[in-house]
Protein backbone atom coordinates (compact mmCIF):
# COMPACT_ATOMS: atom_id res chain seq x y z
CA UNK A 1 0.00 0.00 0.00
CA UNK A 2 2.88 2.37 0.80
CA UNK A 3 4.41 1.68 -2.60
CA UNK A 4 1.14 2.47 -4.35
CA UNK A 5 0.75 5.67 -2.35
CA UNK A 6 4.25 6.76 -3.33
CA UNK A 7 3.49 5.92 -6.97
CA UNK A 8 0.35 8.04 -6.84
CA UNK A 9 2.21 10.96 -5.25
CA UNK A 10 4.93 10.77 -7.89
CA UNK A 11 2.35 10.77 -10.67
CA UNK A 12 0.63 13.82 -9.21
CA UNK A 13 3.92 15.70 -8.97
CA UNK A 14 4.81 14.86 -12.56
CA UNK A 15 1.43 15.97 -13.83
CA UNK A 16 1.69 19.29 -11.96
CA UNK A 17 5.21 19.82 -13.28
CA UNK A 18 4.01 19.27 -16.82
CA UNK A 19 1.53 22.14 -16.41
CA UNK A 20 4.25 24.65 -15.61
CA UNK A 21 5.45 27.06 -18.30
CA UNK A 22 8.76 26.06 -19.81
CA UNK A 23 11.84 28.26 -19.46
CA UNK A 24 13.16 29.90 -22.63
CA UNK A 25 14.90 27.25 -24.71
CA UNK A 26 14.99 28.25 -28.34
CA UNK A 27 16.70 31.65 -28.59
CA UNK A 28 19.52 31.53 -31.14
CA UNK A 29 18.48 28.03 -32.24
CA UNK A 30 19.73 27.44 -35.76
CA UNK A 31 21.15 30.95 -36.11
CA UNK A 32 21.69 31.71 -39.79
CA UNK A 33 23.68 34.90 -39.39
CA UNK A 34 26.29 36.33 -37.05
CA UNK A 35 24.58 37.61 -33.93
CA UNK A 36 21.80 36.04 -31.92
CA UNK A 37 18.31 36.69 -30.61
CA UNK A 38 17.30 37.47 -27.07
CA UNK A 39 13.94 37.61 -25.30
CA UNK A 40 14.49 41.33 -24.71
CA UNK A 41 14.65 42.07 -28.47
CA UNK A 42 10.85 42.36 -28.46
CA UNK A 43 8.80 43.61 -25.52
CA UNK A 44 5.11 43.93 -24.76
CA UNK A 45 3.91 46.37 -22.12
CA UNK A 46 7.45 46.55 -20.71
CA UNK A 47 7.94 42.77 -20.46
CA UNK A 48 10.38 40.65 -22.47
CA UNK A 49 9.18 37.76 -24.60
CA UNK A 50 8.88 34.36 -22.90
CA UNK A 51 10.93 32.68 -25.62
CA UNK A 52 12.34 33.30 -29.08
CA UNK A 53 13.53 31.40 -32.12
CA UNK A 54 16.01 32.26 -34.87
CA UNK A 55 17.33 33.95 -36.76
CA UNK A 56 16.71 31.47 -39.56
CA UNK A 57 16.62 31.68 -43.35
CA UNK A 58 13.34 32.02 -45.19
CA UNK A 59 9.94 33.52 -44.49
CA UNK A 60 8.04 33.23 -41.23
CA UNK A 61 4.63 31.56 -41.30
CA UNK A 62 2.01 30.13 -38.97
CA UNK A 63 3.38 26.64 -39.54
CA UNK A 64 6.91 27.83 -38.71
CA UNK A 65 5.60 29.26 -35.44
CA UNK A 66 3.97 25.91 -34.68
CA UNK A 67 7.21 24.09 -35.40
CA UNK A 68 9.06 26.42 -33.01
CA UNK A 69 6.60 26.69 -30.12
CA UNK A 70 4.07 23.92 -30.69
CA UNK A 71 0.32 24.13 -31.25
CA UNK A 72 -1.77 25.51 -34.09
CA UNK A 73 -1.30 29.18 -34.89
CA UNK A 74 -3.10 31.69 -37.08
CA UNK A 75 -1.70 34.78 -38.75
CA UNK A 76 -3.58 37.70 -37.18
CA UNK A 77 -2.11 40.60 -39.15
CA UNK A 78 1.04 41.65 -41.01
CA UNK A 79 2.58 45.09 -41.41
CA UNK A 80 4.20 44.64 -44.82
CA UNK A 81 6.20 46.74 -47.31
CA UNK A 82 7.52 48.95 -44.53
CA UNK A 83 9.24 52.06 -45.87
CA UNK A 84 10.02 55.43 -44.31
CA UNK A 85 7.01 55.64 -42.01
CA UNK A 86 5.01 53.42 -39.63
CA UNK A 87 2.65 50.94 -41.26
CA UNK A 88 -0.73 49.91 -39.87
CA UNK A 89 -2.51 46.60 -40.53
CA UNK A 90 -5.64 44.97 -39.12
CA UNK A 91 -7.06 41.54 -38.33
CA UNK A 92 -9.76 39.80 -36.29
CA UNK A 93 -9.76 36.80 -33.98
CA UNK A 94 -12.44 35.29 -31.70
CA UNK A 95 -14.77 38.28 -31.86
CA UNK A 96 -12.08 40.93 -31.40
CA UNK A 97 -10.69 43.36 -34.00
CA UNK A 98 -6.97 44.17 -33.75
CA UNK A 99 -4.92 47.00 -35.26
CA UNK A 100 -1.12 46.77 -35.44
CA UNK A 101 1.24 49.68 -36.10
CA UNK A 102 4.99 49.13 -36.38
CA UNK A 103 7.91 51.42 -37.23
CA UNK A 104 10.49 51.01 -39.96
CA UNK A 105 14.25 50.52 -39.78
CA UNK A 106 16.18 48.04 -37.63
CA UNK A 107 14.40 48.90 -34.37
CA UNK A 108 11.38 50.83 -33.26
CA UNK A 109 8.08 50.87 -31.44
CA UNK A 110 4.97 48.85 -32.07
CA UNK A 111 1.41 49.40 -30.92
CA UNK A 112 -1.53 47.02 -30.80
CA UNK A 113 -5.09 48.17 -30.17
CA UNK A 114 -8.24 46.07 -30.04
CA UNK A 115 -12.01 46.28 -29.73
CA UNK A 116 -14.89 43.84 -29.57
CA UNK A 117 -16.84 43.10 -32.71
CA UNK A 118 -18.90 40.54 -30.76
CA UNK A 119 -20.43 41.37 -27.39
CA UNK A 120 -18.73 39.57 -24.50
CA UNK A 121 -15.57 38.69 -26.45
CA UNK A 122 -13.40 40.64 -24.01
CA UNK A 123 -11.49 39.96 -21.90
CA UNK A 124 -9.64 37.50 -24.13
CA UNK A 125 -6.50 35.55 -23.20
CA UNK A 126 -4.20 34.59 -26.06
CA UNK A 127 -0.71 33.39 -26.77
CA UNK A 128 0.89 35.50 -29.46
CA UNK A 129 4.11 35.46 -31.43
CA UNK A 130 5.84 38.37 -33.14
CA UNK A 131 7.56 37.49 -36.41
CA UNK A 132 10.11 39.96 -37.78
CA UNK A 133 11.68 39.51 -41.21
CA UNK A 134 14.91 41.29 -42.13
CA UNK A 135 16.90 40.62 -45.31
CA UNK A 136 16.78 36.84 -45.93
CA UNK A 137 15.99 35.66 -42.40
CA UNK A 138 13.46 36.06 -39.62
CA UNK A 139 13.10 35.80 -35.86
CA UNK A 140 10.13 34.78 -33.68
CA UNK A 141 9.28 36.01 -30.17
CA UNK A 142 6.68 34.18 -28.09
CA UNK A 143 4.41 35.74 -25.42
CA UNK A 144 2.42 33.37 -23.20
CA UNK A 145 -1.13 33.92 -21.91
CA UNK A 146 -1.61 37.64 -22.59
CA UNK A 147 -5.00 39.01 -21.52
CA UNK A 148 -6.64 41.66 -23.67
CA UNK A 149 -9.10 43.61 -21.55
CA UNK A 150 -11.85 46.05 -22.52
CA UNK A 151 -10.09 48.86 -20.63
CA UNK A 152 -7.40 49.69 -21.55
CA UNK A 153 -7.75 48.47 -25.13
CA UNK A 154 -4.29 49.34 -26.40
CA UNK A 155 -0.75 48.17 -25.67
CA UNK A 156 2.76 49.05 -26.78
CA UNK A 157 6.16 47.47 -27.14
CA UNK A 158 9.58 47.79 -28.72
CA UNK A 159 11.56 45.63 -31.10
CA UNK A 160 15.02 45.42 -32.61
CA UNK A 161 16.81 43.27 -35.17
CA UNK A 162 19.85 41.82 -33.47
CA UNK A 163 21.27 39.60 -36.21
CA UNK A 164 23.60 40.68 -39.01
CA UNK A 165 23.21 40.15 -42.73
CA UNK A 166 25.93 38.89 -45.03
CA UNK A 167 27.31 42.41 -45.24
CA UNK A 168 27.81 42.56 -41.48
CA UNK A 169 24.98 45.04 -40.89
CA UNK A 170 21.62 44.88 -39.13
CA UNK A 171 19.10 44.45 -41.96
CA UNK A 172 16.10 46.75 -42.19
CA UNK A 173 12.74 45.23 -41.37
CA UNK A 174 10.83 43.70 -44.27
CA UNK A 175 7.65 42.87 -42.38
CA UNK A 176 6.25 42.56 -38.88
CA UNK A 177 3.68 39.82 -38.28
CA UNK A 178 1.49 38.81 -35.35
CA UNK A 179 0.43 35.17 -34.91
CA UNK A 180 -2.10 34.05 -32.29
CA UNK A 181 -3.62 30.98 -30.68
CA UNK A 182 -5.94 30.54 -27.74
CA UNK A 183 -4.18 30.77 -24.39
CA UNK A 184 -3.78 27.20 -23.20
CA UNK A 185 -2.65 25.15 -20.25
CA UNK A 186 -0.18 22.43 -21.19
CA UNK A 187 -1.72 18.96 -21.02
CA UNK A 188 0.18 16.29 -19.10
CA UNK A 189 2.37 14.06 -21.26
CA UNK A 190 0.90 10.63 -22.17
CA UNK A 191 3.53 8.85 -20.05
CA UNK A 192 2.53 10.94 -17.04
CA UNK A 193 -1.16 10.25 -17.62
CA UNK A 194 -0.41 6.55 -17.93
CA UNK A 195 1.48 6.55 -14.63
CA UNK A 196 -1.33 8.43 -12.93
CA UNK A 197 -3.91 5.98 -14.29
CA UNK A 198 -1.83 2.99 -13.16
CA UNK A 199 -1.53 4.36 -9.65
CA UNK A 200 -5.29 5.04 -9.46
CA UNK A 201 -5.97 1.47 -10.62
CA UNK A 202 -3.61 0.10 -7.98
CA UNK A 203 -5.23 2.14 -5.22
CA UNK A 204 -8.68 0.93 -6.31
CA UNK A 205 -7.51 -2.69 -6.24
CA UNK A 206 -5.97 -2.28 -2.78
CA UNK A 207 -9.18 -0.70 -1.49
CA UNK A 208 -11.30 -3.61 -2.80
CA UNK A 209 -8.96 -6.16 -1.13
CA UNK A 210 -9.20 -4.30 2.17
CA UNK A 211 -13.02 -4.23 1.94
CA UNK A 212 -13.20 -7.92 1.08
CA UNK A 213 -11.12 -8.87 4.12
Amino acid sequence: MKILSKLFATAMLLSVASLAHADPLLCSSGAAYEGSLDESDVTWEGSDADDCYGAVDGNDSASAVGDAFGGIWEELTKADDIGDSPVTSTGSYMGVDFELTSDNGTSGDWTLSWAENTAGALPLTLDFTVGIKGADSYGLWFFDDITFASDPNTGTGTWSISWLNNGGNNPNISHFTLYVREGTTTVAEPATLGLLGLSMLGLGYARRRRTAS
